[in-house]
Parts: structure tokens; C-alpha cells; sequence
């Protein structure tokens, strides 16, 4: 559960609204910015007691980058797979530890994240007790978990709008890979 949320916040999330595109730690991000490739994107983590679901939600009015985007996005999976470094999963652990808090501000996302919480865990954790998970969990884990489920694994693919020059899913798939000898 908590590696793989750890895994998409250090993919993170990016919006060209912000602005702060030469401030950004995030590899993915950066590259998005500088390139011009996508409007937003964001990494998502769903878990359910048996399930779960790990992806990228991104939206581009770039049509002739969507290859490039999604390639992209794809060796950043792959980065964290092969390369991920103990750097990379502390600051992945900070980032979620503030958003988890940060999204606490109303009664409206309390209500959202005890309900979460009772379906995911069966009980509702404090604060103070996910910081513990969290903090708990290792860069041998993240990796691990990364390697299980994300590396060279099927992937799913939905586009809505002109699509033409999307990738061939074929291509995509091969690409979740790198031949090592």
C-alpha cells in the first residue's frame, strides 16, 4: 500500500499554472515544463482492500509531443524501477507526509479521507499514526514493490480527444522494459 503511494508521489504532479518550471525537483515534471509536452499531469495511487490501480492522469493540447509525452512518462517509470535512489524515496515520503496533512483542511476532505480510510483499512488512522507507516517504510521497499508491479508489467490506456498520434499500445508495452544482458 504505502510504497506504491510513496512511488507516484515521487512521480508527483505538475501544472503549468504554477509556474515555478525552472524550480522543480521532479525529473518528469522538468522535462514536461522545459519541452512544453503536456497542460498537467498527475500521479495516482488507488487502493482498495484487494486491488489497486497506478497511473498518470495527463492532459495535452500538444498533439504532435503525445509520443514523446508518454515515452516519457514511461522511462520515468522505469527510473524508479532501475534507478531510484534513497534521495528519491525521502523526498517522495516528505512530499506525501505534507499533502496528506495539507489536504486535511476542511471538514469536507476529513469526512472524504475517514470514509477512505474505512474502506482501505478498516479503522481510521491519526495523523500522527501514517506519518509512523510511512516513515517506516524503506527505499528497499519502494524499489521492490516498483519492480514487482510496475516494472515490465501490462499497462492500460485510455485517450479522449484527437488521438491519432498516440502510440500504438504495442509500442507502448514494449517500452515498460529495458533488455539487460
Amino acid at each position: 500500500h504505502w510504497p506504491l503511494i510513496i512511488a507516484s508521489s515521487i512521480v508527483g504532479a505538475w501544472d503549468r499554472t504554477l509556474g515555478a518550471q525552472q524550480n522543480l525537483s521532479n525529473p518528469l515534471a522538468q522535462l514536461v515544463a522545459s519541452e512544453n509536452l503536456a497542460n498537467s499531469f498527475m500521479s495516482f495511487n488507488t487502493t482498495y482492500t484487494d486491488s489497486g490501480l497506478f497511473g498518470i492522469y495527463l492532459t495535452s493540447s500538444a498533439k504532435s509531443n503525445l509520443d514523446k509525452l508518454l515515452f516519457d512518462v514511461i522511462k520515468e517509470w522505469k527510473r524508479l524501477a532501475i534507478g531510484l535512489t534513497p534521495t528519491d524515496v525521502a523526498r517522495g515520503k516528505q512530499r506525501l507526509k505534507s499533502g496528506l496533512l495539507l489536504a486535511l483542511d476542511g471538514t469536507t476532505p476529513i469526512a472524504e479521507d475517514i470514509g477512505r480510510q474505512m474502506l482501505v483499512h478498516g479503522e481510521r488512522k491519526s495523523p500522527a499514526q501514517v506519518e509512523r507507516e510511512i516513515d517506516a517504510v524503506t527505499f528497499e521497499d519502494v524499489k521492490r514493490v516498483v519492480q514487482d508491479y510496475l516494472y515490465d508489467q501490462d499497462i492500460a490506456l485510455v485517450a479522449v480527444g484527437p488521438v491519432e498520434s498516440v502510440p500504438d499500445y504495442v509500442r507502448l508495452r514494449s517500452a515498460m522494459n529495458w533488455l539487460r544482458y
